[in-house]
C-alpha cells in the first residue's frame, strides 16, 4: 500500500518549525532574497551538508530581530487633531 501524499499546507507547517532551514526555505520563512541572505551569512549560524547549505532557524531569528524596527510599523502617536 502507497502512503498518501501529504498536502501542501502540511509539508509547508513542517518547514515552519524547522531546526534548519535551505536557502530557499530561508527566503519564504523571513522574506529576505536570496543574496540578501548570502550577503550575511557570516553573521548566521550556517551547516553544509554536502551542497546544501542550511541556515539555523534560530540564528535567523536573532538576525531578524536586530533589525531595525521601521517607522512605517509603528503606530502614530501624535496627539490633539485638526
Amino acid at each position: 500500500m502507497s502512503r498518501p501524499s501529504r498536502r501542501r499546507w502540511e509539508v509547508a507547517l513542517d518547514k515552519q518549525f524547522a531546526a534548519y532551514f535551505t536557502i530557499s526555505d530561508a527566503r519564504a520563512y523571513s522574506g529576505l532574497s536570496r543574496t540578501r541572505l548570502y550577503e550575511n551569512l557570516h553573521l548566521l549560524e550556517v551547516r553544509k551538508v554536502g551542497k546544501r547549505t542550511l541556515i539555523s532557524r534560530a540564528s535567523l531569528d536573532e538576525y531578524l530581530n536586530s533589525l531595525p524596527l521601521s517607522p512605517l510599523g509603528r503606530q502614530s502617536t501624535r496627539s490633539g487633531g485638526e
